[in-house]
C-alpha cells in the first residue's frame, strides 16, 4: 500500500484551487446545497449544456475551506459517472423535476432524453471548473431549487 500511495499522491495531492468558505452538501428544505451548486456549474462545461442536474446522493463529502485537492474532489465525485449531453422537451424536464419527490424515499435518474453525447468524467469537469474560476472560490445556495407541495 505504502508503495501505491506514493505513486499516486502528486496526482492526490495536486492543488486544484483554494475554498474561501466550506462548501457542503447539506440540502435546504428544496433539496439545493452550495457543493451541489457548484458540481452543477462544473457539469454545464460540456459543450453545448445549458441545464445540469446532479443527484444529491451521488456527493459524497464536503468541502473544507482552505487548499482543494484533487485528492479532495475525486473524494466528493469518486464514481467516474459520465456527463451526457441529451436533448429534452420542456415536458420531459418538468417530469424529471417532479420525479425527484413523487413517492419514493431518494430522487431519481433521468431516463428520457434524444441524441445522447457521453462526456467527461464527473470529477473532471470539476476539476477544470474549479481551475477555472477565480481564487479563492465559493458556491452558495441560491434559490436555485423551488419545491412546491
Amino acid at each position: 500500500m505504502a508503495q501505491a500511495d506514493a505513486r499516486v499522491a502528486p496526482l492526490v495531492n495536486r492543488l486544484i484551487g483554494t475554498a474561501a468558505v466550506a462548501l457542503t452538501r447539506t440540502q435546504n428544505r428544496a433539496g439545493e446545497s452550495s457543493l451541489g451548486n457548484l458540481i452543477a456549474d462544473a457539469q454545464r462545461l460540456v459543450p453545448g449544456a445549458r441545464l445540469a442536474f446532479m443527484n444529491p446522493g451521488g456527493i459524497r463529502a464536503d468541502l473544507d475551506a482552505g487548499p482543494a485537492t484533487f485528492g479532495e474532489l475525486f473524494t466528493i465525485q469518486p464514481f467516474g459517472n459520465d456527463l451526457v449531453l441529451m436533448e429534452l422537451s420542456g415536458a420531459q424536464i418538468e417530469t424529471l423535476l417532479e420525479q425527484q419527490w413523487v413517492n419514493q424515499p431518494s430522487p431519481r435518474m433521468l431516463v428520457q432524453g434524444t441524441n445522447r453525447v457521453v462526456d467527461r468524467v464527473d470529477v473532471d469537469a470539476l476539476v477544470q471548473h474549479v481551475l477555472g474560476l477565480p481564487q479563492p472560490f465559493s458556491a452558495r445556495i441560491e434559490g436555485r431549487i423551488t419545491r412546491l407541495d
